[in-house]
């Protein structure tokens, strides 16, 4: 069991201040001697003569309570060609965490999938540690994330087919992978491709699970993942979350009010858009208020090991 914290991070810092550190962090990632050493070995010198290395920040991609994400291009000059690499760099600023071994954790698990890789988790490169930070690095997968995905096809939602291999031969075996390692991901949410996979931050409250929205005192963090992912799968087939607020009460209240919003609405029935669709007792079960009454990931592959194959 883990002890329950919503509020984390950079909130407190004046924004002026908080600009400048995230500049200085990023700055020093990336005229740091450990990014120059990885240009040196992810490029071969004896194919060409290399002229010139550049490292230059692209874009920002995601700022969360206490990292943040960029897009940041590797620019070779070879003797007769150009070659760039994009990486996504996520730096945790060990400053911001709630706890340090929420920091230290951080670092440990993305050390581990390092070091031992799955098809459905996002690729780690490198995790450089700095004195204020801690950077990961992760190949760029793109533009687009699950929820852009989504916006392309009708009404926002999947074919049942689609939607089924998303969840059972991607997602659930992605976590399911991590659960059996003894790591709990609960960060899990539509827009969360462009994070390292796991993250303390609790996540998006549409995502959250109750007991993570409650004032309570622990909680079983497993459980919370199973509750995610059953909002994920409802937002496959349907096309939209069972609890979300509009965008206008998004931009207008506070985050106080937005979470006492869900803490009540998640009490209430779900609602389900199709009658008869033969994954809503799986959701419902998985949206269980009660997270002991809600199914492991392992029972999950166990009562639906038809998706699975072999």
């Amino acid at each position: 069991m883990e002890k329950c914290s919503i509020l984390v991070g950079s909130e407190s810092i004046c924004p002026r201040l908080l600009t400048r550190m995230k500049r200085d962090n990023l700055k020093c990632l990336i005229h740091s001697e450990q990014m120059k050493q990885i240009l040196n070995d992810s490029f071969s010198e004896n194919q060409d003569i290399i002229i010139d290395k550049r490292i230059k920040f692209k874009r920002s991609l995601y700022h969360g309570h206490y990292s943040d994400v960029y897009l940041i291009q590797c620019k070779i000059q070879f003797t007769e060609r150009f070659l760039r690499k994009n990486f996504v760099a996520k730096i945790v600023n060990k400053e911001w965490c709630p706890k340090y071994s929420n920091y230290m954790n951080e670092i440990q698990v993305c050390n581990f999938i390092k070091h031992n890789p799955h098809p459905n988790i996002i690729e780690i490169f490198n995790v450089l540690q700095f004195e204020r930070f801690t950077t990961i690095l992760m190949p760029y997968g793109g533009e687009k994330n699950l929820f852009d995905y989504l916006k392309c096809h009708p009404d926002g939602k999947l074919s049942l087919s689609l939607a089924e291999y998303l969840f059972f031969k991607q997602l659930i075996l992605a976590v399911y992978y991590l659960h059996q390692n003894h790591i709990p991901q609960i960060d899990i949410f539509d827009n969360n491709n462009q994070q390292a996979l796991c993250s303390s931050h609790k996540g998006a409250l549409e995502y959250m699970a109750p007991e993570l929205l409650a004032n309570c005192l622990f909680y079983d963090a497993y459980k919370t993942d199973v509750y995610s992912l059953g909002i994920v799968f409802y937002l496959l087939i349907y096309g939209h979350c069972p609890f979300e607020l509009d965008d206008h009460s998004k931009s207008t209240q506070s985050f106080e009010q937005n979470l006492y919003y869900f803490r009540q609405i998640k009490q209430q029935p779900i609602p389900f858009a199709l009658d008869n669709n033969c994954h809503e007792n799986l959701i419902k079960q998985m949206l269980n208020v009660n997270p002991k009454q809600r199914p492991s990931i392992e029972e999950i592959i166990s009562t639906h090991h038809v998706y699975f194959g072999n």
